[in-house]
């Protein structure tokens, strides 16, 4: 049983709400009238896509073309499950979370102040997280994983100015799990912590500064 979600956003101005239950293979579409339109230019889209059982692929791409705050989130619950959210632009803030095991995470940020919160729980599940902003902009990101043989991916690019309003964070809590940085700058605020469980298994570390491509979308 899967479902396929794909939502493009081009700055619309309010609330958008997306329920995906488990259903036969199918492609939703969001109808018009649950747009809901503020009639306020100062307010930012938010959506939010909720999908629960096995397969499902949520694509979430904002490409706000007005200052403001943009909101995307995706919950997910099952097992081998993707999500993706794009953001480009300014005042961006991604939250990804999925709860079961062999899921995929998908965020690609590229802008200024940047707020990202991907979790998961359960075992077999990967993140990879792209994020490039301007240096004199906020970022903050946290990448949290609780589970056994689980693996981080995360790419940052950008002129850096280190502030305390530009740390990254990567926290993983179970057995075999692995977390990867690939940096363009050495200025870049990083915090790994990895809490081994009661199987004991592998932990790894991987930190280094690159020109590289990341390959996810």
């Amino acid at each position: 049983m899967k479902t396929h979600l794909v939502l493009i956003m081009l700055i619309i101005s309010g609330f958008i709400t997306a329920i995906a239950q488990t259903s036969e293979e199918k492609t939703d579409v969001i109808p018009e009238d649950q747009i809901l339109q503020t009639g306020n230019s100062m307010f930012s889209p938010v959506a939010t896509i909720q999908q629960q059982g096995i397969e499902n692929n949520s694509i979430f791409i904002q490409t706000p073309q007005d200052p403001g705050f943009n909101e995307a989130i995706i919950q997910q619950s099952g097992i081998h499950n993707n999500g993706y959210i794009q953001q480009t632009g300014a005042d961006l803030s991604s939250h990804l979370l999925q709860q079961g095991q062999n899921n995929e995470a998908n965020l690609w940020s590229e802008g200024g102040h940047i707020d990202i919160d991907a979790r998961q729980t359960g075992s077999d599940n990967v993140i990879y997280s792209y994020i490039k902003n301007p240096g004199i902009f906020e970022k903050q990101a946290i990448l949290h994983q609780d589970g056994n043989n689980n693996r981080i991916e995360l790419a940052l690019f950008g002129n850096v100015m280190p502030t305390a309003d530009q740390l990254v964070t990567i926290i993983q809590q179970g057995d075999d799990f692995e977390a990867k940085a690939l940096m363009e700058s050495y200025n870049y605020s990083i915090g790994i912590t990895q809490k081994e469980g009661p199987g004991g298994g592998d932990m790894k570390v991987d930190v280094s500064v690159s020109d590289f491509s990341f390959p996810m979308r």
